[in-house]
């Protein structure tokens, strides 16, 4: 389970969440006094940080959880340096990074 703070209003949240054109979504929103609405099909991915599809096996949301870097902050990215291709992820208390490809090998930048 993923738990995902939101700021603003619960009809708002909710409103934002149900609205395709947000590109953001969550498979349930729960109100502090505990009324749970059900926004996407258990059998549907819900998108997560501004559109990806979260993949909890995928190397750097993995790596993430167990470092307890917090929720993504970014989209991945792909960067070039001194001829290397590497890709990164920023989550909420540090950036990620590795050689494409080196999954195994992840990097951590803080903020």
């Amino acid at each position: 389970m993923v738990l995902h703070a939101t700021a603003g209003s619960r009809s708002g949240t909710l409103a934002w969440f149900a609205s395709p054109a947000s590109g953001v979504s969550s498979h349930y929103v729960v109100a502090k006094d505990g009324d749970v609405w059900q926004m996407v099909e258990e059998d549907k991915l819900a998108h997560h940080a501004g559109g990806i599809p979260f993949d909890a096996a995928a190397a750097f949301p993995r790596y993430a959880r167990q470092h307890d870097l917090g929720n993504p902050e970014t989209k991945e990215f792909d960067f070039e340096y001194r001829g290397v291709n590497y890709r990164g992820l920023g989550f909420s208390k540090a950036i990620i990074h590795c050689t494409v490809g080196d999954w195994g090998n992840i990097k951590e930048l803080a903020w």
